[in-house]
């Protein structure tokens, strides 16, 4: 799923008896069009005469393992508010295999010498598609023969740490490279 969770924290002054201003309806109303409802449900501010609900959180997390509330404290004029949300996350060693063709110089010169050793009467023909064909059958099994297949299994370290962003792991990289020459 590539949806994402939204968590949206403001102040937007309700008060709680009635709804009076327009503006403040029309504010909920596109947070609920957004999928976003709101995990605060009490005052944040009150006093003898008056009940306000100030601090919001909003989210689109419709799971039981949000936890939200007040904190109850004299230290501001409002109440703090606060949200938990417990999130697993599955990380896997993704791993992908390279697929490389062995290039070294013994390699090199063994094509070069089959090249050299192959009889090449059946690549002349009047036809010349039929004659690049067979040039090409010739050259790709000789490149085969002698540049095999390397696979190599390349392990995305990102997975385990996909936090770390791609220029802090070449930063890191760098530094263990220094690190390795003392």
């Amino acid at each position: 799923s590539t949806e994402k969770s939204v968590l949206s924290v403001g102040i937007l002054t309700l008060t709680c008896r009635i709804l009076k201003c327009k503006m403040q309806i029309q504010s909920l109303l596109i947070l609920f069009s957004l999928g976003l409802y709101p995990l605060i449900t009490r005052p944040t501010r009150t006093t003898r005469t008056s009940a306000t609900l100030i601090d919001h959180i909003f989210t689109n997390i419709h799971e039981n393992d949000v936890l939200s509330g007040l904190v109850i404290t004299d230290m501001s004029d409002h109440l703090p508010v606060f949200t938990v949300v417990h999130r697993t996350t599955v990380t896997t060693q993704s791993e992908s295999v390279v697929v490389t063709r062995l290039k070294n110089q013994e390699a090199v010169n063994s094509f070069k010498t089959d090249l050299m050793e192959q009889n090449w009467e059946e690549v002349y023909v009047e036809d010349v598609n039929m004659a690049y064909g067979k040039f090409l059958n010739i050259v790709t099994s000789l490149y085969e023969k002698n540049c095999q297949l390397l696979y190599k299994v390349d392990k995305n370290k990102s997975a385990e740490e996909p936090w770390i962003t791609t220029g802090i792991q070449k930063a890191c990289r760098k530094k263990i490279s220094c690190i390795k020459t003392f």
